[in-house]
This record gives C-alpha cells, structure tokens and sequence, in this order.
C-alpha cells in the first residue's frame, strides 16, 4: 500500500501514470488475434483441462508421440509439464463457465491473460528488488524499462507469447540466490525450466549468484532443491508411464526452426535486414530491395 501511495502521489505521480499507460496498453491487446501459436495454446489448453496428463502420448515400443484435439484442430506439444499444469488451471476455469468450450474471445483473452499477470508480477518484482539495492528513482526507471518495452508489449500480450511465464520465476530465482535464498531460489528456477526450456540459459549467471552469496553450500543447497522440484513436476508423468513420451516431446522443441521469435526485434534483426536488402539491390534495386517485407525476424 505505501509504495502505491507513493506511486501516485508527489513526485511519484508520473510514475504511477506511466504504468497505467501500460497497462491499458496491455489489456487493450488481450483482444487481438495475436500470432498463429495463440490457436496452439486453445488446443493445448482444451486438451490440458481434460487429461493434462497424457498430452504427451503415453507408452509405444518405440514411444508414441502424444497428438491433442479440439474440435477439428490438432497439434502436438513439445512445452513442459508446468506449463500444462498452468493451462490445466485456465482450460477448467474457462470450461466451468463456456461448457462447450467455444472458440471465442473469451478464450483468446483467457489464453493470453497470464502473460500480462506475469508481466505484472515481473515489472513488481523488478521494482522491489532495485529499490531494496539502489533507492526509489533507479527502481522507477527499471521497472518502466521493462513495463513500456516494445519488446514485452509485442511478445508478450499483444501476439500472445508466453515467454514471461518461464522468465519470471526465473529471474526470481536469479534475484533469490542473490539474497542468500538456494532452497528457494532453485526451486523457483526449476518451475522456469519446466515451463519452458529456455530457462535453462539463465543456469550460468544463477551458478554465479549462487557462489558469490554462499559458495558450494549455496550451489549444493539449491540443486537439492532444483532436482527434487524438476522430480516432483515430472512425478504424474512417471505414474501415467509417459517420461519417454515427454523426452520424444521435448526433442522436437525448435530443433527444426531457423528462426527467432517476436524477441528477434533487437539490433540482430537490423543487421539482417540490412543484409537482405544489400543482396536483393540486383533484382530488386533501390529502395525496393530495403522495403521488401521480412517474414521471419531474425533467420
């Protein structure tokens, strides 16, 4: 309550505008279409709400690889387990008040309304953790930097990523270790790995905070807990007896794909555009060849 009131009164009135400016921004884009992966998370979160547990496939000799339906719509799922656990949650809710469960708006804003609480959480957590270490004012200014980023608005509620959901436990994680927290602050990295695998590339700077606070009893303390939480996710899948349909899942994961994603929207995204422009100028000429469009954001 005090930090609200602060935010938006004195010198700190801007401060709670700008957010709200954000987060009108935010909810005005839960209504978009979003990209094509938003019709993924429907049938991932229709199949989740029934039997989350098998959405993998379960047993085969070799291992099947699980396929999940809604209506006329299939794919496939190659995410992990906490992930389905958090779509578990949304499908039920949104099928306890849509018992048809109908292709709706309802559903894509449903799909995509944990992005902007995760959002949320994170740009708190951002502001939390910088005015502990630095004061009011760089506290401010980080978590606006997050909170107004281009980058978090387009890949995140706008075409409907869920990328926040795996950064901010974490970068939880990440900041715990920092304040002496291993048990805790594993078990939080572990729920970012098992939302989705790119959590795994905050393992060395974790490794680091993790020596710096505590040295090798840090290290031990939350590994303990890294594995026994990956364990405890992983559990209902063991007794379902698919883990070997879940390794065959997660061995598809982007290992296809060429491309980035909406976070492709950085300076390695100018340089390729410059590139494609350089080498189309003999077919197309100038300006066509820098005004072509570019399907994919970073290859």
């Amino acid at each position: 309550m005090n930090t609200l009131r602060t935010a938006l009164t004195g010198s700190g009135r801007w401060f709670g505008i700008a957010l709200v400016i954000g987060l009108v921004i935010r909810v005005a884009t839960l209504v978009l279409p979003g990209h094509e992966d938003v019709v993924s998370w429907k049938i991932w979160t229709y199949a989740a709400a029934h039997h989350v547990t098998r959405m993998y496939g379960v047993g085969g000799d070799p291992p099947i690889r699980g396929i999940v339906r809604w209506g006329e719509l299939w794919t496939t799922v190659n995410y992990p387990p906490v992930f389905l656990y958090e779509y578990a949650i949304v499908g039920k809710i949104y099928w306890a008040i849509f018992p048809s469960f109908p292709d709706s708006l309802a559903l894509t804003v449903a799909v995509k309304l944990p992005a902007l609480l995760a959002n949320a959480v994170l740009t708190a957590l951002l502001f939390v953790t910088v005015r502990r270490l630095g004061g009011e004012k760089p506290a401010r200014w980080v978590a606006l930097v997050y909170w107004l980023n281009p980058a978090t608005l387009f890949g995140g509620e706008m075409l409907g990523y869920l990328d926040v959901l795996c950064f901010l436990p974490a970068v939880a994680g990440l900041i715990l270790a920092s304040f002496k927290r291993p048990w805790l602050a594993g078990l939080l990295v572990a729920i970012g790995l098992a939302t989705k695998p790119q959590g795994l590339l905050i393992g060395p700077a974790f490794a680091l905070a993790l020596w710096q606070a505590g040295g090798i009893g840090a290290i031990v303390s939350a590994s303990v807990s890294f594995v026994a939480t990956l364990c405890l996710v992983c559990a209902p899948y063991y007794a379902n007896g698919s883990l070997p349909n879940m390794w065959l899942a997660f061995g598809s994961f982007d290992a296809r794909q060429d491309t980035m994603s909406a976070y492709g929207a950085n300076i390695g995204w100018i340089i390729n555009w410059w590139l494609r422009g350089k080498f189309g100028i003999p077919e197309l000429g100038i300006p066509r060849a820098f005004m072509q469009r570019v399907p994919n954001p970073l290859a």
